[in-house]
C-alpha cells in the first residue's frame, strides 16, 4: 500500500517543508525574544545576550534563572492567559493578565495548520497517489496558481508581516500593557536574521517555480516518471521539473537519452502536438507550443 500513497508522504515530507521552516522558524524566534527579554528584565544593567541559545551558564544562580524562564515560556506558549504563580514568577503576562508569547506563537499554530489542510484538501481532490505520476507533478506545478492555496500563503504571509510589526511595537511601547523588555534596536540586533528567515519562507510559499516546457498537456499528465526512493525524501517536484527540462531540451536536439531514463515511454515530439489548440497562431509555430 506504500506505492499508493507516495503523493501524500512526498508531499508533505518535500513539497511542504517551507511551512514547516515557517512554523519552526515562528516558534524559535518568539522563544528567543521572550526569553532573552525576561533575561533581560531580571539582569538589569547587563548586555542583552541570545539567553535562549545560549551553552552552559557557568554562574549558577543565573543558570536556574534562565532554565527557570526557559520553562515558564515554553508552557506560556501554549496559553492565552497565563498566572505568574505557575512558574514563580519566572514568565510575566502582559497587564491584562493574557500570554503574549501564547498568542503570537498559537497564532502561527494557526495559519500553519490552516495552510497544511488547504493544501491536502487539494492533493484529495487531485486524487494522485503515486509520486512518480505525471498528474502529481502537474498538481504540484500548477498549485500556487491555485485560488485557495494562494489565500492559505497570504494567510502566512500576512501574519509575518503583522507579528513583527506588532513585536516592533510593542517594544518602542506603542501597545498598552504589552511588554517585551527590549527596546526596539535590541530587538533588531537579536533577531533580524531570524525575521529574515521567516519572511522569506513565507514568500517561497508564494514564488511558482514551474518547467518552462509544456506540462499542461495529457502526455505529461498520463506519463509514470522513473523516481528512487531518495527522491521521494529529497527531490522536490521543481527540481525534477528542471532536470526534466534539461533531458527535454536534449531530446528536442536530437539525444533522447537522458529523457529515455526519466520516462521510458515520453514521447517528446507528442509535446508539439498537445500543446496547441487549433488556433493560427498555434499552428504556425511548434516550438511555441512545446515551451509552453
Amino acid at each position: 500500500h506504500l506505492a499508493m500513497c507516495t503523493a501524500w508522504i512526498h508531499f508533505l515530507l518535500v513539497e511542504l517543508r517551507p511551512i514547516f521552516v515557517f512554523y519552526t522558524s515562528a516558534r524559535g524566534l518568539i522563544l528567543k525574544l521572550a526569553v532573552d527579554g525576561m533575561m533581560a528584565h531580571e539582569l538589569a544593567g547587563s548586555a542583552v545576550k541570545d539567553w535562549s541559545s545560549m551553552g552552559v551558564v557557568q554562574n549558577g544562580t543565573v543558570a536556574a534563572k534562565r532554565n527557570c524562564v526557559m520553562k515558564a515560556v515554553n508552557e506560556a506558549m501554549w496559553r492565552v492567559s497565563y498566572e505568574p504563580s505557575l512558574s514563580n514568577g519566572c514568565y510575566k503576562a502582559d497587564a491584562s493578565g493574557y500570554s503574549l508569547v501564547g498568542l503570537f506563537h498559537l497564532s502561527a499554530l494557526g495559519v500553519t495548520a490552516l495552510f497544511l489542510v488547504i493544501s491536502l484538501l487539494l492533493l484529495a481532490q487531485n486524487g494522485a497517489k503515486e509520486f512518480t505520476s505525471g498528474q502529481y507533478l502537474v498538481f504540484t506545478w500548477d498549485l500556487e496558481k491555485r485560488c485557495l492555496y494562494r489565500l492559505g500563503s497570504l494567510a502566512v504571509l500576512a501574519y509575518v508581516v503583522i507579528a513583527i510589526y506588532m513585536a516592533f511595537s510593542i517594544a518602542a511601547g506603542h501597545v498598552p500593557g504589552a511588554h517585551v523588555n527590549l527596546d526596539p534596536m535590541q530587538l533588531l540586533h537579536l533577531a533580524w536574521t531570524d525575521m529574515a528567515l521567516l519572511f522569506f519562507s513565507a514568500i517561497a510559499l508564494l514564488l511558482p517555480n514551474d518547467p518552462p516546457f509544456n506540462w499542461r498537456c495529457p502526455l505529461v499528465e498520463n506519463t509514470e516518471f522513473n523516481r528512487s526512493i531518495f527522491n521521494l525524501v529529497k527531490q522536490s517536484n521543481d527540481a525534477f521539473g528542471q532536470e526534466l527540462t534539461n533531458a527535454v531540451v536534449r531530446a528536442h536536439l536530437g539525444n533522447p537519452e537522458d529523457l529515455q531514463d526519466l520516462a521510458p515511454d515520453f514521447d517528446v515530439s507528442r509535446l508539439h502536438a498537445d500543446g496547441g489548440d487549433g488556433s493560427e497562431e498555434e499552428s504556425d509555430d511548434a516550438d511555441s507550443r512545446l515551451w509552453g
